[in-house]
C-alpha cells in the first residue's frame, strides 16, 4: 500500500513540476510575428532597459519590424561588455 501511495505522489509530483516548468517557458518566451517590433522585443525581455532608453530609441523601435534588421549595431567595449549604437 505504502508504495502505491508513494507512486501516487510522485506521479502527481512530476506532472505538476512538468506542467509548471511549461506555463513558465511559455511566458517567457516572445513569439515573433511580422508584425514584431524590436520595441516589443525589448520590452518583453527588459522593460526597465527599455525604459532607460530615450523617447527617440523607444520611438525608433517601436517603429521598426524585426523582419527588416535591426536598427542599432551591437559593438564590444575595452571591458568585454556589449552595447548597442542605433544607427
Amino acid at each position: 500500500m505504502k508504495k502505491v501511495i508513494g507512486l501516487t505522489i510522485l506521479i502527481v509530483t512530476v506532472f505538476f513540476i512538468s506542467f509548471q516548468y511549461k506555463k513558465l517557458k511559455e511566458d517567457r518566451e516572445f513569439q515573433i510575428t511580422e508584425d514584431s517590433t524590436w520595441g516589443e522585443l525589448y520590452r518583453h525581455y527588459d522593460p526597465e532597459g527599455f525604459e532607460a532608453l530615450t523617447e527617440q530609441q523607444q520611438e525608433q523601435l517601436d517603429s521598426t519590424l524585426v523582419t527588416d534588421g535591426a536598427p542599432f549595431t551591437w559593438v564590444v567595449k575595452e571591458d568585454g561588455e556589449f552595447v548597442f549604437e542605433f544607427q
